[in-house]
């Protein structure tokens, strides 16, 4: 938290306003981990363990970057650190750049898309679910576990309440805009 003075401009009034700074502004990342199946697509959810509010929430993977990071190298860590799956530069692509609230906080993250292909073989399934398992590589302590979801079921569990994350509300608006989905 920073104070910032300030002077309101109607009355000349001091006023004190507090900034919260998430890693000292550094760039985060919310990854969109595509998994591009024959028919159609699969994104990767994972229900994270929220503090703040005390309960689960589904929400896309993401994180802050460390020091000498770029977005691109914060999506590779972070998805690797949540999720156990790797990937490289070349699966990494910068959709845009959000901030949550700049009202209050001085936080930059960007909306990273990571692509995976289908692996062979695989079902996609009449439910359009994958579910796959936080692994025991490492993954993150907040996560209980992950599923791989179509856009539909992603719009639904938005429109029920399941998803009310605003950065994986975004970040799947951003997307579908930039893919030109209705």
């Amino acid at each position: 938290m920073t104070a910032v003075d300030v002077t309101v401009r109607s009355t000349g009034q001091p006023m004190t306003i507090h900034v919260a700074s998430v890693k000292d502004g550094r760039p985060g990342a919310v990854c969109l981990a595509v998994l591009e199946g024959n028919r159609q697509e699969f994104y990767l959810l994972a229900r994270h363990w929220r503090v703040a509010i005390g309960t689960w929430q589904w929400e896309f993977p993401r994180g802050m970057g460390e020091p000498g990071e770029s977005p691109v190298q914060t999506a590779i860590r972070e998805l690797a650190e949540e999720t156990g799956l790797t990937a490289d530069p070349s699966q990494v692509c910068e959709l845009h750049r959000i901030h949550a609230d700049p009202g209050v906080m001085r936080d930059d993250v960007r909306v990273m898309e990571l692509t995976f292909p289908s692996p062979p073989g695989s079902d996609e399934g009449a439910t359009g679910t994958i579910p796959m398992q936080a692994g025991s590589g490492g993954t993150d302590w907040e996560l209980s576990n992950l599923q791989w979801v179509t856009s539909r079921r992603i719009r639904e569990m938005i429109q029920c309440g399941q998803i009310i994350d605003g950065l994986t509300i975004s970040s799947f608006a951003i997307r579908e805009f930039e893919r030109g989905t209705e």
